[in-house]
């Protein structure tokens, strides 16, 4: 399994529970929903501005934002 899936995977289940979903998201960062959605697929790196905007959403603490997303997998 790539391992950025696996982390997404982990963000989208924090999605679920938090009752968030893509579009919500995309909406509040400014960006399309298929956006976030090729991003949350692994297909292309989330930026830091992104990701900063994601944890602020879903609340996720700045020492657990490496449990949800990779190091390589930011640009």
């Amino acid at each position: 399994m790539n391992a950025s899936r696996k982390y997404f995977r982990k963000l989208k289940t924090l999605m679920f529970e938090k009752d968030v979903d893509q579009a919500y998201i995309a909406q509040k960062i400014g960006k399309s929903k298929s956006y976030l959605s090729t991003r949350l697929q692994g297909k292309y790196d989330f930026n830091l501005g992104d990701i900063y905007a994601i944890i602020e959403i879903l609340k996720i603490p700045p020492e657990k934002v490496l449990e949800y997303f990779q190091k390589d997998g930011v640009s």
